[in-house]
C-alpha cells in the first residue's frame, strides 16, 4: 500500500507499515520530526519503507502530482491547535484527487475541545462520499483513552471492512478556504 500521513507525531502509524508498503509522512514542525526519530522507535522499526517530508501537509500533497495513494491519513487534529486549512472542502478535494481508485481518506477526529465530525459529514455530502465512524474507548495508565476516526471514500465498497454506521449525522458544518467557523465545533 502507498499511504500518505499528514501529521507525524511520534510516528506511531509507521508501526502499521508492512513489507512492501510505502508510508510518506508530512510534518510541518521539524522539531516533531527530530523527536520522532530520536526518542521513539516507530520509524526505524517499521517493516515497510518510511519517508518523512518536512513542510505543510496540504502544500506537500499538492506538490505530489505523480503520487497516488491507497490511503491518505489526516492525523493532525488531536492537539489544541486545529489546522483548519487541512480540513476544508478544497483540502479534501485535493486529497481525493491524490487517491487511487478504491482509496480511502482516514481522519483522526479525536479531540477534547472540538467535534470535527460535522465538518467531515458535510464533505461527505458535498463530494458524495461513503463514510464510516469508528470509535474505540479503552483504558491506559494515564486514564481513559478514546480514539475516534472518520473514514470517507468515493466508493462504498472501499469501506466494506467497517461496520455500517446506523447513526446519521445530526448537523453538518461546511468548511471552505474562505470560511471555517470554529465556534460551532467547540465542545
Amino acid at each position: 500500500k502507498r499511504v500518505a500521513v499528514l501529521g507525524l507525531g511520534t510516528g506511531t502509524l509507521a508501526a502499521y507499515a508492512r513489507k512492501g508498503d510505502h508510508f510518506v509522512f508530512y510534518e510541518i514542525n521539524p522539531d516533531v520530526a527530530k523527536v520522532a526519530r530520536s526518542a521513539f522507535t516507530y520509524l526505524r522499526r517499521a517493516k515497510g519503507e518510511i519517508s518523512v517530508h518536512l513542510g505543510d501537509g496540504r502544500k506537500r500533497l499538492e506538490e505530489a502530482l505523480e503520487q497516488h495513494f491507497d490511503i491518505i491519513i489526516f492525523d493532525a487534529f488531536s492537539g489544541d491547535a486545529i489546522p483548519a486549512h487541512l480540513m476544508t472542502e478544497e483540502a479534501v478535494g485535493l486529497a481525493l484527487s491524490r487517491l487511487r481508485p478504491g482509496g480511502v481518506l482516514a481522519i483522526n477526529v479525536s479531540n477534547n475541545h472540538a467535534d470535527m465530525k460535522p465538518v467531515i459529514w458535510s464533505h461527505a455530502r458535498v463530494f458524495n462520499l461513503a463514510w464510516r465512524r469508528v470509535r474505540h474507548e479503552g483504558k491506559s495508565p494515564f486514564g481513559p483513552y478514546i480514539s475516534d476516526w472518520m473514514f470517507v471514500a468515493p466508493r462504498e465498497g472501499s469501506l466494506a471492512v467497517f461496520e455500517k454506521n446506523a447513526q446519521q449525522p445530526k448537523r453538518l458544518i461546511s468548511w471552505t478556504d474562505d470560511h471555517a467557523p470554529l465556534l460551532p465545533i467547540l465542545y
